[in-house]
């Protein structure tokens, strides 16, 4: 026994070592531009000094403040990003702990997965005051089952408390959690084992999430109370969360599942060759796809061996079978919480498709002569996917950069005319901006950048109503006193737009921009 507890010792070491040292590494491959540079654009430009923690109290994320406190309010891209780092770090060894994966490969790919996909890359290209927060809540969701995979009731209560934690947040992440026991609950099933056990640490499980959501909504109710902060009803608040009156409940469970199925069959994919004007990039959808359903087949397979060598129960077999097909649904099951609002930020919980494969690619029950091509297609699926996925944020990263760059030389222009205007005051007189900078007709994405994109990119880093204000107070400390004028005056709409002569001109006595119809 005291072997076996050094051999699980060593083994805990090396998972946690090679956890670090993959996901550091794959890290700065994957999102180090983004570490060196601004690229300060859509909500990351609103709030690159982040005064919104009411904001985000109202949207039931009511622990962000205190992360706030702890690491400040200015945007830091590389604060940021090594924070985000070491606590991907630590989910990826807790995770791999978790599943009980041995050997350095398949802790290696399951960093690869974790690290290099479109998810981290939208969080890190379009959502960067929040990088940090969203990679610790995943750390808290794998911390938290973790801590429920022992039996004393201290780290129950622990695991309970991070849950919750997690909870506060950021909730979409709950679904992280949740495919992690699902995950658990295939290997303990298709193994020989105590059902009553298994059935026992399940109960054990259901308890601490539904006590977490419990303690999560208190807290929340409290914290608002407090300080006298209202419940958002935007759609990624939390004001209508259970209200099912307005929408089809089958058709949401159809629609949960359709938004799996599009992830995965519909994925980006960064610009490649063009062919006789065909966009070689299809070859790499492709790729993804077979790539995907290899690992699904290898998955499910693996499933199936593993209960034929292990002789397992009929009952074991069907609820299997059940959790398989309930396997979407529990990884998007926050679509089924938001009544289809979802974005691309709150789908990690996907990836436990490529976890799972590869925790059963490389599972022990697999006979010496059968391992070699099972864990070869795991290795080649998951490098395929991370290099897809590592060039894609790459691309993303750098027309960030360039869109950053291009929105100085127009603010500069802009502002230039503003300051040239006759009777201009700076401070004084009333500026208005008509329109939207991602609509105007001289706004174009260049040949070869028009392809790539992301949740949250547009053509423009200054696409929304917020996002020229913010340009000109942070980047270039300009004193404009701006305001707002209906854009349907006639006035403005006989204004032609800018550049164009004319475009820059006085309605009143405020000084108008035309930048869009």
């Amino acid at each position: 026994m005291a072997k076996l507890e050094w051999q699980d010792k060593e083994e805990c070491r090396r998972r946690f070592v090679t956890a670090f040292t993959a996901t550091g590494i794959f890290y700065f491959f994957v999102h180090g531009y983004r570490a060196f540079h601004n690229m300060y654009s859509g909500d990351a430009l609103v709030d690159l000094y982040q005064a919104d923690y009411a904001w985000q109290i109202a949207l039931g994320r009511c622990f962000d403040p205190i992360w706030l406190f702890l690491r400040g309010t200015l945007l830091s891209p590389w604060l940021l990003s090594i924070l985000a780092m070491c606590f991907l770090c630590l989910t990826v060894g807790l995770t791999a702990d978790y599943l009980e994966m041995r050997g350095v490969v398949p802790v290696a790919l399951l960093s690869a997965v974790m690290t290099g996909n479109v998810v981290l890359t939208c969080m890190n290209a379009s959502f960067l005051p929040w990088l940090d927060l969203y990679v610790l809540t995943l750390l808290l969701n794998a911390a938290g089952v973790w801590c429920l995979e022992k039996k004393r009731i201290a780290w129950f209560l622990g695991g309970t408390v991070l849950l919750t934690l997690g909870l506060g947040t950021y909730q979409s992440y709950i679904t992280f959690a949740i495919a992690l026991v699902m995950i658990k609950l295939l290997m303990s099933l298709s193994e020989k084992g105590s059902q009553k056990e298994i059935l026992k640490w399940l109960v054990r499980c259901g308890i601490a999430f539904l006590l977490a959501g419990l303690l999560y909504y208190g807290s929340w109710k409290l914290i608002q109370k407090c300080f006298h902060i209202w419940t958002a009803d935007s759609y990624n608040g939390m004001a209508s969360l259970w209200d099912y009156s307005e929408c089809s409940i089958p058709s949401l469970l159809v629609l949960t599942y359709k938004k799996v199925l599009d992830f995965f069959w519909n994925p980006d994919v960064f610009v490649s060759l063009y062919f006789r004007g065909q966009s070689l990039s299809v070859l790499w959808v492709w790729a993804l796809r077979i790539m995907t359903i290899a690992a699904v087949v290898l998955a499910v397979g693996m499933l199936v061996y593993k209960n034929v060598k292990y002789h397992t129960t009929a009952i074991q077999r069907v609820f299997q079978a059940v959790l398989v097909v309930l396997f979407p649904l529990g990884i998007n099951s926050i679509c089924v919480i938001t009544k289809g609002t979802e974005h691309m930020l709150m789908i990690y919980a996907f990836l436990a498709v490529y976890m799972l494969a590869i925790r059963l690619a490389f599972d022990n029950v697999l006979q010496e002569k059968k391992k070699h091509w099972i864990k070869a297609l795991a290795i080649v699926c998951i490098a395929v996917i991370f290099w897809e996925n590592a060039v894609y944020a790459n691309q993303v990263y750098v027309k960030r950069k360039l869109q950053e760059d291009a929105a100085l030389s127009l603010m500069t222009r802009v502002l230039y005319d503003v300051e040239h205007s006759e009777g201009y005051i700076p401070g004084e007189t009333p500026v208005a901006i008509s329109g939207y900078f991602s609509r105007s007709p001289e706004i174009k994405d260049p040949e070869g950048l028009s392809d790539v994109g992301i949740f949250g990119m547009y053509n423009t880093a200054v696409f929304y109503q917020q996002t020229p204000e913010a340009f000109l107070r942070y980047y270039m400390n300009a004193n404009v006193a701006l305001t707002s004028l209906d854009p349907n005056l006639e006035e403005i709409q006989n204004m032609p737009l800018y550049p164009q002569k004319g475009s820059v001109a006085y309605v009143g006595d405020v000084l108008v921009i035309k930048i869009s119809e």
